[in-house]
């Protein structure tokens, strides 16, 4: 299982690559029209990228996988939001908030498609919060 994450994951990062330098390359020589998704290549693999990292095993924050994909899209949304007002950490631009939030998404995707365990337990969750 770990296996097939590295290989998705080296294809999420060749995609990043790609887009980021040849891809946004193409469309700004060319001045085509592409819905901004030159200007948010990275960021739509980034949150993907940190949790299939996170899930092989190279780095954990918490035990819980899908906590670890919500900490890491608040936390590329939040530098996104203070590079509103520090333009020396990048420049702010509302598509990639949504960028991010839909790689947030397919990271959490992926992660059902790895690991249904996470998701199978969501009953007693809810049957907890419902008990108090």
């Amino acid at each position: 299982m770990k296996k097939k994450a590295l290989i998705i994951l080296i294809f999420f990062f060749v995609i990043g690559v790609l887009m980021n330098t040849y891809y946004r390359e193409y469309i700004y020589e060319n001045n085509k029209f592409d819905f901004g998704i030159a200007d948010v290549g990275y960021n739509l693999v980034a949150v993907i990228l940190m949790t299939l990292t996170s899930f092989i095993g190279l780095f954990k924050i918490t035990n819980n996988k899908v906590l670890d994909v919500l900490i890491f899209t608040l936390s590329y949304i939040t530098n996104e939001i203070f590079s509103y007002f520090f333009p020396i950490l990048g420049t702010f631009d509302f598509k990639d908030i949504i960028a991010l939030l839909l790689s947030g998404l397919i990271a959490i995707g992926l992660l059902h498609l790895f690991d249904k365990n996470i998701f199978l337990n969501r009953k007693k969750v809810i049957k907890y919060f419902e008990d108090e």
